[in-house]
């Protein structure tokens, strides 16, 4: 799936939609806007009654479909029924790029080499609006084709100047393990958003996979201080101080994201490990049991703690 700040950019061609859409009856005009204003609020289960309602009014309305494509994706439906409602618009307007990039998506998302053909249409033409570009650039990155998304990525912050872009790009040179471009672009963002907590984050991060651990641990305080639920921070802390032996200090972190992440079994066992350098054996017991009770794989759990 998309990145979690992809919201605004699917949601840009909804908010405009609606004026190409010419229908006779008011009624489905009205659902299709309610559906929409509930998309954008994230009521997802008011937004389908809503779309499901101006379908039922008018059946050959691609935008529609498309809407109701982008509810279930946003909703985390599965692919598949994403898929059903990208082809029903697209059957509809075979125009409808913005249908074939989310069908692409999904079938990418699915490990489904049948999204290459759609974007071989796509790419073949060329387009001179940033978020078709940041569209595209999102298929490849569901792909992990992570070089490819960076061309169109590229291709859209040089029509548009955006963070939001920029970011994208941040997470795609961490995936490919070029820290040093993804600390450069995000201080690029974290000079005109100095607060802007998900860079920070990444920045943290990619400091930490430089091994720069105590670059790490001021930028994460740091971090603290603009928020301090900053559950990101407590883990990259955690590892930087594990990282320097200083294993107290990392037990010290790593209970403040157990704290925030009660229910996710992973965070037992990086406590269990803090634990067995500390020689706590009790404790690392009673983490391993918690990390399997709350559906931890044992196997994986055993091999983490002993490497």
């Amino acid at each position: 799936m998309f990145f979690n700040k992809n919201t605004l950019l699917i949601t840009v061609i909804l908010l405009i939609a609606f004026i190409f859409i010419s229908c006779n009856n008011d009624a489905v005009n009205k659902n299709y806007l309610d559906a929409k204003q509930y998309y954008i609020s994230n009521d997802y289960k008011s937004a389908l009654k809503s779309i499901d309602e101006a379908i039922n009014e008018n059946k050959k309305q691609d935008a529609f479909y498309l809407l109701k494509a982008n509810i279930l994706y946003e909703s985390s439906a599965s692919a598949d029924e994403v898929i059903a409602q990208c082809d029903k618009a697209i059957e509809i307007n075979k125009e409808n790029i913005e249908a074939k990039i989310l069908k692409a998506d999904c079938l990418a998302e699915k490990k489904d080499d049948s999204y290459k053909t759609i974007m071989d249409e796509i790419t073949s033409k060329s387009y001179k609006d940033a978020d078709t570009l940041v569209k595209i650039g999102h298929v490849y990155n569901t792909a992990n084709n992570y070089t490819q998304a960076l061309k169109y990525y590229t291709d859209a912050l040089k029509i548009e100047e955006d963070a939001n872009i920029k970011f994208y790009m941040v997470q795609c040179y961490i995936d490919l393990q070029d820290y040093d471009k993804a600390i450069k672009l995000s201080d690029e963002i974290l000079k005109d958003q100095p607060n802007d907590i998900d860079t920070i984050d990444k920045k943290i991060f990619a400091l930490n996979e430089q091994g720069k651990y105590q670059d790490a641990i001021d930028l994460a305080n740091k971090s603290l201080e603009i928020d301090n639920t900053n559950q990101l921070a407590y883990y990259e802390l955690y590892y930087s101080y594990f990282c320097l032996g200083d294993y107290n200090t990392s037990l010290e972190n790593i209970n403040k994201y157990v704290d925030l992440n009660p229910d996710n079994p992973d965070v037992y066992l990086y406590r269990a490990k803090v634990k067995k350098m500390l020689n706590d054996d009790a404790g690392v017991d009673q983490d391993m049991q918690t990390y399997i009770d709350k559906g931890g794989d044992k196997e994986k759990g055993d091999d983490f703690l002993n490497d």
